[in-house]
């Protein structure tokens, strides 16, 4: 019986350390848990998704609770940037900015707080890969305007999802 028990010990130790030793490789220094994780994924098939891309992280930077991430965001923008032409000129163009978010295990618990944790992590894995579609932006410009349009999305996502996280998650 005193060999269980210290095996057991032994397991809650190595256990105890292995957290330790691997949390500080899961969140960076800037990334902390007063801070929201966002993913900006831009695709074109015209070339400016680049410097739209530039812009909206330059914007999404500017916001003082938000972190660029390439993984695990609780927010994800995912933006498609269509040129306008005239003939074969590009004349403006069409950008349209789609917000997301993972149905995770954070979701899940913020959701449905009354339920216990081995049912919530039940649904979490049956919804795993599932998305919730929370809005939809749309700009129209000439080629000059990109960062204006670029700021425009920024701005409402700001406003329109990331201050109700705000009011419902205060920190």
């Amino acid at each position: 019986m005193n060999n269980m028990r210290a095996i057991t010990k032994i397991r809650r130790t190595f256990i105890f350390a292995l957290i330790l030793l691997t949390f500080p490789a899961t969140v960076s220094p800037r990334q902390s848990r007063n801070r929201i994780p966002v993913m900006l994924v831009v695709q074109s098939h015209s070339g400016p998704e680049a410097q739209v891309a530039s812009y909206m992280r330059s914007a999404l930077r500017n916001l003082h609770d938000v972190d660029l991430v390439d993984a695990n965001a609780r927010y994800q923008l995912s933006v498609i940037v269509v040129p306008g032409t005239v003939g074969d000129r590009t004349v403006g163009y069409f950008i349209s900015c789609v917000v997301m978010m993972p149905c995770n295990g954070y979701l899940v618990g913020t959701l449905m707080p009354e339920i216990d944790r081995p049912t919530q992590n039940l649904i979490t894995t049956r919804l795993n890969g599932t998305i919730l579609f929370l809005q939809h932006w749309t700009q129209v410009g000439p080629t000059e305007s990109l960062k204006e349009m670029s700021d425009v999305i920024i701005a409402d996502f700001d406003t329109k999802v990331l201050e109700n996280y705000r009011k419902a998650f205060p920190r």
